[in-house]
């Protein structure tokens, strides 16, 4: 028998492609998404890959350069990749700073297991995202 756990995460990885393939949703809706649910995964990827487990994670999200510059790729650590399809550059930037305040209406839920705080900057022309998660027990109040 297959553990629940791991039915959660197939179930909640076939939700989102079958959101991802519903013809009904504009460029803008469609790049929320895709920034979103790649932050999510750069997360579990820390997560599960920092020892001993911890209570608390921050990762920074960087623009890099790209020589289209019609397309905005983001980089996490040294072999994940995010670029920019749906939108332009410009657009994208925006979507950016409306995915930071998702992070952080979803960290004010009390519901959720983790606070998040989240922080859209700019350096040297680029931007980027830093991302604080911590279980609630450790939220500072």
């Amino acid at each position: 028998m297959v553990n629940e756990k791991y039915l959660r995460a197939v179930e909640s990885l076939t939700d989102s492609n079958k959101i991802r393939l519903s013809p009904e949703r504009s460029p803008r809706e469609k790049e929320k998404d895709k920034l979103f649910y790649w932050i999510i995964s750069c997360l579990e990827c820390y997560i599960q890959n920092c020892y001993p487990a911890q209570t608390s994670f921050n990762i920074t999200i960087k623009e890099e350069y790209f020589f289209n510059s019609d397309y905005v790729l983001l980089r996490y650590g040294r072999f994940s990749e995010y670029l920019s399809h749906y939108v332009t550059k410009k657009e994208f930037y925006s979507i950016m700073q409306e995915v930071e305040s998702l992070f952080n209406e979803i960290g004010e839920n009390k519901k959720c297991g983790y606070c998040f705080s989240v922080a859209y900057f700019t350096k040297n022309g680029m931007a980027g995202l830093t991302i604080y998660m911590a279980t609630r027990e450790m939220q500072v109040e």
